[in-house]
């Protein structure tokens, strides 16, 4: 909208909007997550969609706290520590019926010179294809994250894969340079849940397949034309929907920065309210004090 970027779609498009699902994709760059949104609007329900990141990202201002209030999945990439926050926050999903979309890196980390070599040595001990365009996968948490949403009810994982045919951010201060991505290229590819194995280690052999399939498609497309199955229309679905939203935010930051300015009892408010946020958000994560919450409100009314 603002920058001119194209977002070009092939393969599968998600049809219930009410659909709990899992999405798999390759970790190109650290701006992975946030220009999927460009694809969430438009298909996946953003305001369903529950993304899982790196726990220090909680703490980043602005945007960590409203990641924090979206209930967003924060962990700190040590197993025995993230499967209770992990298993809690699905079943708190479970319990409600959310119809959550799941984003879930499974390479742990975004492709970059360093990541890519300790892939490459794990590749070389363990006698695995050598991949030059994403990482091997960690499928711990995939495994898990699919039969913990199982318990209630699981439709789909979709796999999808991101390229970048020109510019590829790698950091936040590439896109405040200004440097944003003239296209987006995702590959969209639907599985429902009866096409998935049954155990851990056939589920984790199943996301290992998925990803050398992904490697030869990201081979075709870098050493090709750059797009996915020859796809060069960009998708413009939804662009009156999402220009509303880019015009309301655009207007709301000016509209309360003068509020701020000039209402005492608003900037007291802005003050408690942003205390608050940073004291919860800190000491435990308003996504983990609201499903405590919710907990403890339900237990009550069990035993009234």
């Amino acid at each position: 909208v603002l920058f001119g970027m194209k977002v070009f779609i092939t393969g599968d498009l998600p049809k219930n909007p009410k659909e709990r699902s899992i999405i798999i994709m390759n970790h190109r760059t650290r701006q992975d997550w946030l220009l999927f949104w460009t694809v969430s609007h438009r298909y996946f329900n953003a305001e369903n969609t529950k993304i899982i990141l790196r726990g220090d990202l909680k703490y980043f201002p602005g945007f960590g706290f409203g990641m924090q209030m979206l209930n967003f999945i924060f962990l700190k990439r040590k197993w025995e520590k993230d499967q209770s926050v992990f298993g809690r926050t699905i079943d708190f999903f479970n319990d409600t019926d959310y119809p959550a979309k799941i984003i879930i890196f499974p390479e742990g980390t975004n492709y970059e010179e360093g990541s890519a070599l300790r892939s490459y040595k794990y590749a070389s001990t363990n006698g695995l294809q050598q991949y030059e365009y994403c990482l091997h996968p960690r499928v711990t948490g995939f495994a898990f994250l699919v039969n913990k949403l199982r318990e209630k009810r699981l439709d789909a994982v979709y796999d999808i894969t991101v390229g970048y045919p020109k510019t590829m951010p790698q950091s936040e201060i590439t896109l405040l340079k200004g440097k944003i991505p003239e296209e987006l290229h995702y590959h969209i590819k639907r599985y429902d849940d009866s096409e998935l194995p049954e155990s851990n280690e056939e589920l984790g052999d199943w996301c290992k397949k998925r990803w050398a399939e992904k490697e030869d498609r990201l081979r075709q497309f870098y050493t090709g034309d750059k797009t996915f199955n020859g796809n060069n229309t960009p998708d413009t679905t939804a662009m009156l929907k999402f220009t509303a939203a880019t015009i309301f935010w655009i207007v709301l930051i000016p509209v309360m920065m003068f509020l701020i300015h000039y209402y005492t009892i608003i900037r007291y408010y802005g003050i408690i309210s942003l205390s608050l946020y940073l004291i919860c958000g800190y000491v435990r994560g308003m996504e983990c004090i609201s499903i405590d919450w919710y907990y403890y409100w339900h237990e009550k009314k069990k035993h009234n």
